[in-house]
């Protein structure tokens, strides 16, 4: 199993001075707090929102393609290899 910061990640509204920013929320030892940290930042450009996107995405795929692999799918199976570093 892949060792990825947990999902859901999202881009948050507050922009970055340097790109695009991928977000995870993360609760805190404080009962009721929670911590936004930075998954993974894209500089600005013509593709990037498109890549920060995908990105953020990440989770909610690397889910689905988990299931699928454990159902036996063969591309599904050879992903999580490759994400896990087995391929």
């Amino acid at each position: 199993m892949s060792a990825h910061t947990p999902g859901p990640w999202f881009i948050p509204e507050q922009e970055s001075q340097y790109g695009i920013r991928v977000a995870s929320v993360h609760p805190v030892r404080s009962p009721g707090t929670r911590s936004v940290r930075t998954v993974a930042t894209v500089k600005l450009g013509e593709q990037d929102l498109s890549n920060a996107r995908l990105i953020a995405a990440a989770p909610r795929m690397f889910d689905r393609i988990a299931k699928l692999a454990a159902e036996g799918d063969a591309e599904s199976l050879a992903i999580m290899e490759a994400v896990n570093g087995n391929a």
